[in-house]
């Protein structure tokens, strides 16, 4: 699902901010985001997160996080207690973030995770 940003977001879902930026959008148990390539870590290659808005995903009922590739469309997932457990703090100016690694992210058992739960 790739969502624009044209401030509105879609029904049956939750708005996610950085300061007064809606940044993604909570639906259906996932925090979808968008993001330009440019914008992922580059040493260690990783995406990144403002701490703040995953607190707020999980808070609106995230257990998973989409992120779209705006420039190849590439899509990556994982859980958030992936994006925990594996993930690592980062400073670099930008306030207090948590990135995990590309190498994370769409994962063997995160796909037999989301197969069961289709199955179901």
């Amino acid at each position: 699902m790739h969502l624009k940003h044209t401030g509105k977001h879609p029904s049956a879902s939750t708005p996610i901010y950085v300061g007064r930026h809606i940044v993604g959008y909570v639906r259906g148990g996932v925090f979808h985001k968008t993001l330009r390539s440019n914008h992922f870590l580059q040493k260690p290659r990783a995406i990144a997160f403002d701490m703040s808005t995953l607190r707020e995903a999980e808070q609106a009922g995230a257990q998973r996080v989409e992120i779209v590739d705006a420039d190849s469309q590439r899509i990556y997932r994982a859980s958030i207690s992936t994006i925990h457990a594996r993930g690592f703090r980062v400073e670099r100016g930008f306030g207090e973030q948590w990135a995990l690694p590309l190498s994370e992210w769409n994962n063997a058992a995160e796909r037999a995770q989301q197969l069961e739960l289709f199955a179901a």
